[in-house]
């Protein structure tokens, strides 16, 4: 009788799936948040990317099935030399997915030997509704069930110093007054409030401020240091608007309709700047293309002097909440009245996208130790960021490549977004002739 060999005495520690991008539910739990992008929006057709990393004394033969609470969703047979030692990608397919907690693992089976399972199975919960529901209105930064309340004593009027050192409490309710804050509210979300462009997180929501928002109403407080973090406005002021983010980080579709107001904390600043291609203080990146923007100044007597050093800064916060701030170089005063144009990057300018962004300067003065200040244009940006151009395969010919090339090569198009100290990782994915995936390594460029 023949006895398949064992290849060599292997390790029974199987390692931890990854699913690419996902994040713990909280500090405090090994539970995994899956949200509605990673198990059905991400990859429509296949659901949920997950990676099985490499097992010991893998080889040919080998089968790898993926368990989605308990029961066998997708699975591979290892049928190349090059696909031993990397590792495998398989899926959950979007029908498997509910609302609620699920558990995830795998099983090896090495050829003709025993099946090893990972254990424990890593802990899920998926969370597929939209905090507010489908958005109905069209219009960018106009949430259709999404409303905020504030004082209209204060929005009739300035936020002046006395306001701003009470601070402004803003209410998250129904455009009604009555019933659930908006639709799909669960306990835990955050309200994410944008004060011209400066975030406050409210804490999270709990069951009563959903079920009785009349008693227990959800109020976010914008304190004074937010207040002068943002800064004056001119008569146009700032947007005020605020979006959702669940606990699996699932976003509402689109921002509350902004109201705006006009904060005056102090007196001596300089008029604020105007954005040349703005229309009623929106930038709509979709219409601007590739083109840069202009920040201009309107410099006149006594205000500015001659040989004044005049400096743009736009600020933003991305929408994944991660600061901005670009500085124009100086243009010098020589010439009184004038109006001063500075030129921002398209590259800088669409970091911003969908958001609420600050444009403002200071004036250095010879002699004057302190630089004056403008107040802030508050201008939302509207459309799509931009994305990195596609890669080019260099030995593509007619849609295929050779497979007997040793090494495709692939070109990555500059970008001025690109700066030095950045990498570029290269995915390239495929999808074999039994319909299983492969994702091929490829190397880091550059190379650290």
């Amino acid at each position: 009788m023949l006895v398949q060999p064992v290849r060599h005495p292997v390790s029974r520690l199987l390692r931890e799936p990854e699913i690419p991008g996902a994040r713990l539910l909280d500090s405090s739990t090994d539970v995994w948040a899956i949200n509605r992008a990673a198990a059905l929006d991400n990859f429509p057709i296949n659901g949920l990317k997950v990676y099985v990393p490499a097992w010991s004394s893998m080889g040919k033969g080998d089968k790898v099935e993926l368990l989605f609470n308990g029961q066998v969703v997708n699975q591979h047979i290892i049928t190349d030399d090059a696909e031993v030692g990397q590792r495998v990608t398989l899926w959950v397919e979007p029908r498997h997915w509910l609302t609620g907690t699920h558990t995830l693992a795998y099983r090896v089976t090495r050829f003709n030997q025993g099946a090893e399972t990972f254990t424990p199975a890593l802990k899920l919960y998926a969370k597929l509704e939209i905090p507010a529901g489908q958005d109905t209105d069209d219009t960018p930064g106009s949430h259709s069930n999404l409303y905020l309340f504030i004082d209209p004593a204060i929005v009739e009027n300035i936020v002046d110093k006395e306001i701003a050192a009470a601070g402004v409490d803003i209410i998250v309710r129904a455009e009604s007054g009555t019933g659930e804050p908006y639709p799909d509210a669960a306990v835990g979300d955050v309200i994410v409030l944008s004060w011209g462009g400066v975030l406050v997180e409210s804490a999270p929501l709990t069951a009563e401020q959903i079920s009785d928002p009349a008693t227990h109403p959800i109020v976010i407080h914008v304190d004074e240091a937010t207040i002068l973090a943002a800064g004056d406005t001119d008569i146009s002021g700032l947007a005020v608007t605020f979006r959702v983010r669940d606990v699996v980080h699932n976003f509402s579709e689109d921002w509350c309709k902004a109201t705006r107001l006009v904060v005056m904390t102090g007196v001596d600043f300089l008029d604020a700047p105007v954005v040349q291609e703005a229309v009623n203080n929106v930038l709509d990146l979709d219409a601007l293309g590739e083109d840069d923007i202009t920040g201009e100044v309107w410099a006149k007597a006594p205000a500015f002097e001659q040989d004044d050093r005049i400096i743009l800064k736009m600020r933003g916060t991305t929408v994944d909440n991660e600061a901005v701030e670009v500085i124009a170089p100086a243009q010098t005063v020589d010439n009184l009245p004038h109006t001063y144009k500075v030129i921002l990057s398209n590259a800088d300018v669409r970091q911003l996208a969908k958001t609420q962004v600050t444009f403002s300067y200071r004036v250095e003065r010879p002699g004057v130790t302190d630089p004056l200040p403008s107040k802030g244009q508050f201008v939302t940006f509207i459309g799509e960021p931009k994305h990195l151009a596609a890669p080019k395969a260099e030995d593509e010919q007619n849609g295929a490549i050779d497979p007997d090339l040793p090494h495709p090569r692939v070109r990555i198009p500059f970008d001025p977004i690109m700066q030095q100290g950045m990498a570029a990782d290269l995915i390239w994915a495929a999808t074999r002739p039994d319909t299983g995936s492969y994702v091929l390594p490829a190397p880091r460029r550059p190379e650290r």
